[in-house]
């Protein structure tokens, strides 16, 4: 993934940990609501990877 990608599937991938974070909040199953908090941590991983790699490759001295 190069250039505008990274930023696209970022962006998508924000909106399905915000989307799993409604599911999670709304749900009555115990299971479904561990799973969407789940996902929405792997999505908050997933976007805070993609700012470091942004971050270094802006500032490799670092």
């Amino acid at each position: 993934m190069e250039g505008i990608s990274k930023w696209i599937v970022g962006g998508l991938v924000g909106l399905l940990g915000l989307g799993a974070l409604i599911m999670a909040g709304q749900s009555q199953d115990p299971i479904l609501h561990y799973s969407a908090l789940g996902v929405f941590l792997i999505c908050i991983v997933f976007v805070m990877l993609l700012i470091k790699l942004a971050f270094e490759r802006e500032h490799p001295d670092r």
